[in-house]
């Protein structure tokens, strides 16, 4: 990593002698812009009291995030790599950058409520066996991410989860192993993995442990550096009184076979490095194995795809597909000064509104995307509280000061984003 370095580097690790940093956040950007503004505008806001610093890594990113986030955000350190080192490579990179005495790696797709970073930060101080913490995370419709919580992978893991089983038997701390649901959603506990989706990691345990190892290009990084902290004696913490939410499917689609492909294929690194002999042959062999099989599954999913595709053309003719287009009028809902402004980039886009009085005296079945709109009357902690109790089937999220509108409606969906038609941003 170190022909990456910056020449500002060094000025960094003068300056990490000299003053005591309590957070670095490290946010690793891929062609999700919009996403990233809403993230970092979340990021300030929970960080207003504590002493931190912003580091962004744009893994050659080709949407004008650049531009576009260096002018809003001034503030945050904004590194471009000329390339698409991955993810782990791009997080080492800006932790070779950091001063902090806690280091969160967070991906550009989520949001934060006001007082996550603070509650993190204390629970790590105040647990001396800590190494790492995981939170509670929902996807943009409020429902619980189970990958929040997980446990080492192993054959008998792996076999359980693959055949069901762990679905069968949730509650059962022999079968359930993969996501641990025997230890409760809101039930605070030392677990064994954590997704790098929000890692909030010790410094002094980061210099035992190493960081990510950069023969994970994406995904299995955070397996493999959560397994390396167990073995150096630390515990890994979940925390469900933190809720954040993590828009699924930015950057990949999970069903697609690349991203199994790539997911099992870092399961396949992980297992080589960890796991010896004839267990780690078996293990290899069974992940070969889901390979093909779901690249099976995903060759027939296809072609029922398109089928039910054309069939829907030919009964719903010009009908356009999309979860803006067949989700009905958007209601915002917030303070007036925000929904105005919300409700300018929408109409700009060409999408109807509706206030939510109209919604509730409108007596036929229409489906509608909500749109919360942050500002006084509701902060980023109200959104996701409303997001977890109501579970609307299509919303999107509006941050006061920005110019643009993030969603997604569930974990395996790509995001959608309204901005300003015609912007040069």
């Amino acid at each position: 990593m170190k022909k990456y370095l910056a020449k500002s580097t060094f000025k960094h690790y003068f300056a990490a002698i000299i003053f005591s940093m309590v957070l670095s956040v490290i946010i690793v950007n891929y062609n999700v812009k919009y996403f990233l503004e809403q993230c970092l505008l979340s990021v300030y806001k929970a960080g207003s009291n504590i002493d931190m610093e912003v580091i962004v890594v744009d893994n050659n990113s080709t949407d004008g995030s650049t531009a576009y986030i260096q002018r809003k955000f001034p503030r945050a350190g904004y590194h471009v790599i000329k390339e698409n080192l991955g993810f782990a490579k791009a997080c080492n990179y800006g932790l070779q950058l950091s001063q902090g005495t806690h280091i969160l790696f967070l991906n550009p797709d989520t949001i934060l409520p006001e007082d996550s970073l603070e509650k993190c930060i204390q629970f790590l101080d105040n647990h001396t066996d800590a190494g790492a913490l995981g939170v509670r995370m929902l996807d943009g419709s409020g429902n619980f991410l189970k990958e929040s919580k997980r446990g080492k992978p192993s054959l008998t893991t792996t076999f359980f989860k693959l055949t069901g089983l762990s679905s069968l038997f949730p509650r059962s701390a022999f079968f359930a192993k993969y996501y641990l649901t025997n230890i409760g959603e809101y039930q605070t506990s030392a677990v064994d993995i954590l997704p790098g989706a929000f890692m909030m990691i010790k410094k002094n345990v980061l210099d035992i442990t190493g960081s990510f190892d950069e023969v994970f290009f994406m995904y299995g990084e955070d397996i493999d550096l959560s397994y390396r902290i167990q073995q150096a004696g630390f515990k890994n913490y979940y925390l469900p009184e933190v809720s954040i939410i993590h828009f699924k499917g930015e950057s990949t689609q999970k069903e697609s076979f690349r991203y199994v492909y790539t997911f099992y294929k870092a399961m396949s690194i992980f297992v080589s490095k960890h796991y010896k002999g004839s267990k780690g042959a078996i293990y290899r062999f069974m992940i070969n194995a889901a390979i093909l099989l779901r690249y099976l599954l995903s060759i027939i999913n296809k072609i029922i795809s398109k089928i039910i595709l054309v069939i829907k053309r030919l009964i719903f003719p010009g009908k356009q597909n999309g979860l803006l287009h067949t989700a009905g009028p958007l209601v915002l809902t917030g303070s007036p000064e925000t929904i105005a402004n919300a409700e300018s980039i929408v109409k700009d886009a060409g999408f109807s509104v509706i206030m939510p009085e109209e919604e509730t005296t409108r007596t036929t079945k229409q489906t509608y995307t909500v749109v919360y709109c942050e500002g006084e009357r509701m902060s980023f902690g109200q959104i996701i509280k409303q997001l977890d109790e109501t579970n609307p089937c299509n919303a999107m999220i509006y941050a006061r000061g920005s110019t643009s509108i993030v969603g997604s409606p569930g974990r395996n969906k790509r995001g959608e984003t309204i901005s300003y038609p015609g912007s040069p941003f």
